[in-house]
């Protein structure tokens, strides 16, 4: 396994249990156990984020903070394509596996 596929897998990996956490959460919220659910869409939002962080290859510490964890991907990940792909003259040409980690 490549590093780029190991990387994906991993992404892939946190993204699945994001997606268990909503589903824990949408149960919940029909039996009205709304706390309960509060906390799984915490959860599917801290592994979203970290899901991100992991793709683009970002470290970040084992934390629960949604501000230090949305920090982390605001940095510089994105700022880039404002411009980078946009204009004649482009650097490059994005591919399909720079925008989605299933890939």
């Amino acid at each position: 396994m490549t590093p780029t596929e190991a990387r994906a897998r991993e992404s892939r990996e946190w993204l699945a249990k994001a997606d268990e956490d909503l589903a824990s959460a949408r149960v919940l919220i029909g039996s009205g156990h709304i706390a309960n659910a509060l906390f799984f869409c915490q959860q599917a939002a801290e592994k979203s984020l970290k899901a991100f962080l992991t793709w683009h290859e970002r470290a970040f510490r084992r934390t629960h903070d949604l501000e230090e964890l949305g920090e982390a991907c605001r940095a510089d990940v994105l700022s880039d394509y404002a411009w980078k792909l946009r204009y004649p003259g482009a650097p490059y040409a994005a591919d399909v596996e720079e925008a989605d980690p299933r890939s």
